[in-house]
């Protein structure tokens, strides 16, 4: 669930509605997130964050060449899963699950099926011999 722009201008939404929908659907996550903000200075966050909305990732994106998988939750708020079907598309070979329940955060709000599609993907790049 990558919060960058693919193509076009994209300017940042008001804070506000990430905010409620990290703190609903992701519970735990708010206060880490905090504490990294904290560690890494919140300025350096905000400027990290204003900089991978404004690059153009595409022409990155065209430049990998290795397995990729692809997580998206279905109920992502803050980045729709048309983002996600994009990058998909643009990363040559890239397989892209989505999971039904998850928002922004599958990796943490599903943490045990997230880890089993990861685990999958990669036996089966191992099987592969990828």
């Amino acid at each position: 669930d990558a919060s960058i722009r693919l193509r076009g201008p994209r300017t940042i939404a008001r804070p506000a509605p990430a905010v409620r929908t990290i703190g609903r659907g992701s519970p735990g996550f708010a206060p880490l997130l905090v504490r990294d903000l904290l560690r890494c200075h919140p300025w350096s966050f905000v400027a990290a964050t204003v900089d991978a909305l404004q690059t153009d990732w595409e022409r990155h994106l065209k430049r990998i060449n290795a397995p990729t998988l692809v997580v998206w939750g279905e109920r992502d708020a803050i980045t729709p899963l048309a983002f996600g079907l994009e990058i998909a598309a643009i990363i040559s070979g890239a397989r892209l699950i989505t999971m039904a329940e998850a928002g922004h955060n599958p990796m943490w709000e599903y943490a045990e099926a997230f880890n089993a599609e990861v685990l999958r993907f990669l036996a089966d790049r191992d099987n592969a011999g990828i």
